[in-house]
């Protein structure tokens, strides 16, 4: 059994939010194992953490169940890379690599059960995300990037750009809800779609310099938006008028990347270091979850949230600054103690 790097350092923490003045207990588990040396958490699904783990300085897509011991390897052997980017309820998607050839990627928790998504026709894929059965990524056709939807399958795919996009990509999904961002008449924007192309509907604040849509739940969904050129952190509610900036006082710059009942995670960069992010629907709600971490972490990124009746799950990566390893983080606390102590919704 594989040694926890950080088994031995105080994995519970008190972390106190000065911005409203309340206090909740995350415990801190780091999920990097020997001899793993970088690992990162990509997406959480009821506690089950999906991501990548170098082994032999190849990344390998990667499953824990939240502790660091209970990894499974999915890695299929005849690749040289790999990575999980989104956990649906018995599902895994990524993308594989070798020899400068991506293909979009899709497991059912073993690295046997491994289905190549790649379109025939597209020369390099990509899944962001999964829900409800179907992945959403892009591929590229011709050098052009187009937002993709699959149904589990690689002959299943539909192309989601919208007429007159010059490039698109999906890159979050729940339920029938698929978001990313396409260029259209010269700009980044954040698209929400339903199943199809003709379903498009622009996120993109129409004060702001770009967007991308990168997570997305049943009500609500978050990426970034380009303020004077700066990356905010954003919030919508499946309309442009929606908009809500998330950026907190003092940052550099921030992004949102995943949501879930009234909660939203990401990062921001405080003083030259990027610090885990938590919010509740509103920029004076940031959390700093970096300060949850024992002092050797130093830098911090938050990629994924999931809220059920009994726990709140954060995962993410930091910089360990004694192994100088990003170790996968996972972050878990009481939904009912986040409940009583935010201003965020019923749950």
């Amino acid at each position: 059994m594989p040694t926890n790097l950080a088994r031995c350092l105080g994995l519970t923490a008190a972390l106190v939010l000065p911005d409203i003045g309340w206090a909740v207990t995350w415990e801190v588990i780091p999920l990097g194992t020997e001899p793993m040396t970088h690992s990162y958490a990509k997406a959480v699904r009821a506690g089950i953490v999906g991501g990548e783990a170098y082994l032999d300085g190849r990344p390998r897509a990667s499953l824990w169940s939240g502790v660091s011991e209970a990894w499974t390897d999915l890695h299929p052997p005849q690749w040289y890379a790999s990575v999980v980017m989104g956990i649906d309820a018995d599902s895994q998607a990524g993308y594989v690599h070798t020899n400068g050839i991506t293909h979009a990627a899709h497991w059912f928790g073993t690295s046997d059960s491994f289905v190549d998504l790649h379109p025939a026709s597209a020369t390099e894929s990509m899944a962001w995300a999964a829900s409800d059965g179907k992945e959403v990524g892009v591929a590229t056709f011709a050098n052009q990037d187009k937002a993709i939807l699959w149904f589990g399958t690689p002959d299943s795919w539909v192309d989601l750009t919208p007429f007159g996009a010059t490039s698109a990509s999906a890159h979050g999904a729940w339920g029938g809800i698929q978001v990313g961002s396409a260029y259209i008449s010269g700009k980044g924007r954040a698209i929400l779609w339903t199943g199809s192309p003709l379903t498009y509907v622009e996120l993109h604040p129409p004060t702001c310099n770009f967007s991308v849509a990168l997570g997305a739940s049943s009500h609500e969904q978050v990426g970034y938006a380009g303020v004077a050129n700066i990356s905010h952190a954003a919030l919508w509610k499946g309309t442009s008028d929606s908009w809500i900036d998330l950026h907190p006082a003092g940052a550099k710059s921030s992004v949102a990347t995943a949501t879930m009942m009234g909660y939203q995670v990401g990062y921001c960069d405080m003083n030259g270091d990027d610090v885990a992010a938590l919010w509740s629907g509103s920029a004076p709600t940031f959390t700093n979850l970096q300060k949850a971490l024992p002092v050797r972490y130093l830098e911090s990124r938050a990629e994924a949230i999931w809220v059920d009746g009994v726990y709140t799950y954060v995962v993410g990566s930091a910089y360990d600054s004694v192994t100088r390893y990003t170790v996968a983080i996972m972050w878990k606390t009481s939904t009912k103690n986040l409940r009583l102590k935010t201003a965020g919704p019923s749950l």
